[in-house]
């Protein structure tokens, strides 16, 4: 199950993706506890349960009480029941709406360039004859004279004689039918053609109906029982040969599909296509399930909204408050005849001024259109605003528009020591503008250099190293978000807050209950092997932020561990470094002298003495370099007189010299 948990829901949408995601989702529910019933239980608190049975290794489970177990394991179970069903009826909304449309849609469109040629080479002799008849029959009118001429002919025989001198009769013939053929009924939406290359596509939902049905434990509103019932008859449908109207409702058929049930023709008299009510079916489930006219029962997303309503005593005991609160009265009656009149009213207030309104257009459909919305001119006051907004702000380079903010806000003394000690640099404000310009302009320390100390290569990456970080960075927004607020202004605007992605600002909502992360790009949970300094990749506190790690320079005797001068922040030539490999390895391994442990037995004290030999982390279990172990076991069953010496291909057991015969 927790194997299940933590290989996650489906990622594919298809047939089979379906069914293994219900098959995932029965075989969670096959112990039955997810059908215990848990309405008394704190929700937050099962939430708690559950995702501390679902993240929680089984050593730290295993350390409580028997009941906490079993209370984990319920929780967690009847989570994991829910969240399968769930990621099913995901992946099955995605597939009816979307996928599947989609791709009958893209084949109907292809069938329809398939078939132009011939429909414009019928259309065009069909167009051509009855010009010819409008022609020869109609009166003809001179527009100059205004005169009325007779029809050129007066019989039919004549009228046709007139057409095969433009058309011959069969390739008329010829032409009528090809157009009964490649177009549809005058009766047909247009929805019929990609209906019915939907059709087509039944292999795709053939291998989960039958576990459709039966995993999921659907129920249905009085409105949704219709299509429920239609849902759990289709298994029964599947594969005869013959399904005659008596088994089917009918009621459900609308549009195109009534047609494609009914009278296709491919069927026998009689007989209806169980394939395309099938695919009626799920779609009226889908629109049923988007409305929760039908519902899942063993679903937390898709399941019975009523179920969380207050009933019976607890109703009563709440209901006081929640009318207090909504500002409602406590009978329903005199409310809603109130609304109603309101909605009426209004209805036909706007219904009285739409004949009027040029901007509103109803197509043929009955869908309501609104024109686009012209700009307003500017008016001249705007402009003359505008221009002298601009004249009178001052022509300054960005350095100094931070350090004048700075000196508002006081927002460079959020950026302390990495020690915590006070900062004793002249000028560090300065130094700090320029970084945030190096950072924010992704342009290195080259063009903010000069001859003057704050600005010198030194001192910019002293300070960056050691006052640049995360925290400071928060500390400074705080500062200056707080010193805006205090703006009248500002607060009369709403606050202010804009935002800018990529060139484009727009203005951030007032904090509220409603105003969160969006879940499809904020949602996502997991790690990355990949230490965050300074808001770039690189090592952690006081490690230089994208020099080599310490553990993979060269170690010679005498000579301490210092990275190599750290590039610009511009530089991503050896962006590659940023991934520290856990491995340790030194150059020139004959110059390293590697001891004997404190306390340990004396031992030789060159552990390599030749330059081809290089030493490398050994695993766990096994022995350091010139280190005895005193079990046998330690070994692997190797006498513990023997060393562990390093070697070019891999590590030895050599007898150590020191020791007995």
């Amino acid at each position: 199950m927790i194997r299940h948990s933590r290989a996650g829901g489906p990622v594919r949408v298809s047939g089979p993706q379906m069914k293994r995601a219900l098959e995932r989702a029965e075989e969670i529910a096959a112990p039955g506890m997810g059908a215990v019933d848990v309405s008394g239980i704190p929700p937050r608190r099962l939430a708690e349960l559950s995702r501390y049975g679902v993240d929680g290794k089984a050593s730290l489970l295993r350390r409580h009480s028997d009941a906490r177990r079993l209370a984990t394991l319920l929780a967690t179970t009847v989570y994991l029941t829910s969240r399968a069903v769930d990621d099913a009826l995901d992946l099955l909304e995605v597939l009816i709406a979307t996928k599947l449309p989609a791709r009958a849609e893209r084949e109907s469109a292809k069938e329809k360039l398939k078939t132009l040629p011939r429909v414009e080479r019928a259309s065009a002799k069909l167009a051509t004859a009855f010009q010819v008849v409008f022609d020869t029959t109609s009166e003809q009118v001179d527009t100059d004279t205004g005169e009325i001429a007779p029809p050129k002919v007066e019989s039919l025989e004549g009228m046709w004689a007139a057409i095969e001198q433009v058309v011959p009769r069969h390739e008329l013939a010829a032409a009528i039918a090809a157009l009964f053929e490649l177009t549809p009924p005058l009766d047909s939406d247009a929805d019929e053609a990609w209906r019915a290359m939907l059709v087509n596509r039944f292999g795709t939902v053939r291998p989960f109906l039958k576990l459709l049905v039966t995993v999921v434990d659907f129920d249905a509103t009085p409105e949704g029982e219709p299509v429920l019932g239609a849902l759990l008859s289709l298994p029964e449908l599947m594969g005869r040969k013959k399904v005659g109207p008596a088994e089917i409702d009918t009621t459900l058929l609308g549009g195109s599909w009534r047609r494609l049930v009914l009278s296709a023709p491919h069927l026998e008299p009689g007989a209806v296509d169980w394939k395309a009510y099938t695919f009626c079916v799920l779609e009226q489930l889908h629109r049923m399930l988007r409305s929760k006219q039908v519902f899942a029962r063993n679903s937390s997303k898709w399941g019975d909204p009523r179920a969380k309503l207050l009933a019976g005593e607890a109703w009563q005991q709440a209901r006081p408050t929640v009318l207090a609160s909504l500002n409602l009265p406590g009978e329903a009656g005199a409310h809603l005849v109130a609304r109603a009149a309101l909605l009426d009213g209004t209805y036909r207030e706007v219904a009285a001024r739409v004949p009027d309104n040029a901007q509103i257009v109803f197509d043929d459909d009955g869908r309501l259109h609104f024109a686009a919305l012209e700009p307003e001119p500017e008016p001249a006051s705007l402009l003359d605003l505008r221009a002298a907004v601009n004249a009178m702000l001052p022509r300054v380079d960005l350095p100094e528009v931070l350090l004048e903010v700075m000196a508002w806000t006081g927002a460079d003394q959020a950026f302390t020591s990495v020690t915590g000690g006070e900062a004793r640099l002249k000028d560090l404000h300065v130094t700090i503008a320029a970084l945030l310009v190096a950072h924010g302009c992704n342009v290195g320390y080259t063009p903010v250099m000069g001859a003057a100390d704050p600005l010198k290569y030194g001192r910019l990456s002293h300070v960056d190293q050691t006052c640049l970080r995360l925290a400071t960075y928060r500390a400074a927004n705080a500062a200056l978000i707080e010193h805006q607020a205090s703006i009248p202004l500002v607060r009369a605007w709403g606050g202010g807050l804009v935002a800018s992605v990529d060139g484009m600002r727009f203005v951030v909502p007032v904090p509220s209950v409603y105003a969160r992360p969006n879940p499809k790009y904020f949602g996502r949970r997991g790690r990355r092997d990949v230490a965050q300094h300074d808001q770039r990749p690189g090592g952690g506190p006081g490690r230089e932020g994208r020099g080599r790690h310490p553990a993979r320079l060269p170690v010679r005797a005498g000579r301490p561990l210092r990275p190599r001068r750290r590039p610009p922040p511009g530089d991503d030539r050896h962006r590659h470094r940023e991934l520290q490999r856990h491995r340790v390895r030194a150059a020139d391994p004959g110059r390293v002298r590697v001891r004997a442990a404190a306390g340990g037995p004396a031992g030789p004290e060159d552990v390599a003495d030749r330059p081809h030999r290089r030493l490398r982390r050994l695993p766990r279990r096994g022995p350091r370099p010139g280190r005895p172990r005193p079990h046998r076991t330690a070994l692997g069953g190797h006498p513990a007189d023997h060393r562990l010496h390093p070697h070019r291909s891999r590590p030895r057991l050599r007898r150590h010299p020191d020791a007995l015969p």
